[in-house]
């Protein structure tokens, strides 16, 4: 038996304030951990996007937060990773 590991993770392009960023679609092991080990769920995954987005993620409106969690659960689901409340 053999297998390929990817070296990249697939991620969704997230353009903000004339920058493009990447948020993965996938977690590593030690977000895994994280997520977790966090007592509070919601500010967990609110610390994943930071990761990656910065202060945009604290900068956005309600209506650009809920695109964005809404287009990485969608674009999880297309590539068949569960969805948080799977794992």
């Amino acid at each position: 038996m053999e297998i390929t590991l990817k070296d990249e993770r697939p991620a969704l392009t997230v353009n903000y304030g004339g920058e493009q960023m990447r948020v993965p679609l996938t977690l590593n092991r030690m977000e895994m951990v994280a997520m977790g080990k966090a007592e509070d769920k919601e500010e967990a995954i609110f610390d994943f996007f930071r990761k990656y987005l910065g202060d945009a993620i604290d900068e956005i409106g309600d209506d650009d937060l809920g695109m964005l969690v809404n287009a990485w659960n969608g674009e999880r689901e297309a590539i068949g990773t569960p969805t948080m409340g799977e794992r």
